[in-house]
């Protein structure tokens, strides 16, 4: 004797399987994309909150990359001193020079002006408050920086958050998609399981069922 296992609806089982991978996808893309919001705002207000002054540069530079299968993504600063605030460091003396206008400009109250000497000996002039001044070029002076990072903690701080976005996007899928069909006796319902005279024509009702014929 000899028995012959028949898997009847095989291209539907595996249209089925394929959308619940497409499914997945696009839950963890979504999830993905609300973890880089998620540490891009914080490090922005990392940002402001260290560097009050000049750090809209820094902050408008921000960015954010997700990978186009959604397992991974980047979120960077692609300022040139980014670096060397997060981890600190050692800059060079080095002249600044205008990139987008003529001179460069400055008020001329936070400014002390060139010495003058006179019979007391030698004063240091500041200009009159209020004014501006305009530079061909400026001297940087450079010097060490210690780190003050704002990357690091804008991730440590959004862990809790970012497990939640998976659980609430690919969480409620997988339990969607696991959860079996029950009726309100608590059998399984007749969606999940052939019918009695289903099987006797030999017919199926549902991708993946099995028929066995004896021989």
């Amino acid at each position: 004797m000899a028995v012959t296992v028949t898997l009847l609806g095989q291209k539907e089982a595996v249209a089925a399987i394929d959308g619940i991978v497409r499914e997945m996808k696009g839950a963890r893309m979504k999830a993905l994309k609300k973890s880089l919001v998620a540490v891009e705002r914080r490090a922005a207000y990392n940002i402001t909150n260290l560097f009050r002054q000049g750090s809209g540069n820094l902050r408008r530079s921000l960015t954010s990359i997700a990978d186009p299968g959604g397992q991974s993504g980047r979120v960077g600063v692609i300022a040139v001193q980014a670096r060397m605030l997060e981890f600190g460091g050692k800059m060079k003396r080095h002249p600044i020079f205008p990139r987008f206008r003529k001179a460069l400009r400055f008020p001329s109250n936070t400014f002390i002006g060139p010495i003058q000497k006179a019979k007391s000996g030698v004063i240091l002039q500041r200009q009159t408050e209020g004014s501006m001044l305009f530079r061909k070029s400026v001297d940087h002076p450079g010097g060490l920086f210690h780190a003050r990072p704002y990357m690091r903690p804008a991730l440590v701080d959004s862990l809790d958050d970012i497990q939640q976005f998976y659980l609430e996007e690919v969480g409620e899928l997988i339990r969607k998609k696991a959860r079996p069909t029950f009726n309100p006796k608590g059998r399984l319902g007749a969606a999940s399981r052939p019918s009695l005279s289903s099987r006797r024509r030999g017919t199926r009702t549902r991708p993946g069922t099995v028929l066995l014929k004896r021989f």
